[in-house]
């Protein structure tokens, strides 16, 4: 055949292994690293958008064992993994906001 099928399996075809490696390693620390933000956090709606979010990319990572994403489906799963790091950095002071109070 001449497609994959696969998303994870393209990722290892087309750039190797240490990249399909490095992708999951990024996941796997975005996915660790939200959901000790979701319980060190008290606010309900930060932990329901962190909640939402990890089920959002969980399934979409499974989906991506049945299915190639292309297009703007491609651009949805790194979007997603953006959004996860922008969650860890949610609700933190900025450094320099000492400097403007």
């Amino acid at each position: 055949s001449d497609t994959v099928d696969n998303f994870w399996l393209k990722i290892a075809m087309q750039f190797g292994f240490p990249a399909l490696i490095l992708l999951i390693m990024c996941i796997l620390l975005i996915v660790k690293k939200v959901s000790r933000k979701m319980k060190a956090n008290s606010s309900k709606e930060f932990q329901l958008a962190c909640r939402g979010w990890l089920i959002s990319i969980i399934s979409v990572s499974i989906v991506g064992c049945t299915v190639d994403f292309f297009g703007s489906n491609h651009v949805y799963f790194y979007f997603m993994l953006g959004i996860g790091a922008a969650l860890i950095n949610m609700c933190e002071k900025p450094r320099w906001s000492n400097e403007l109070t």
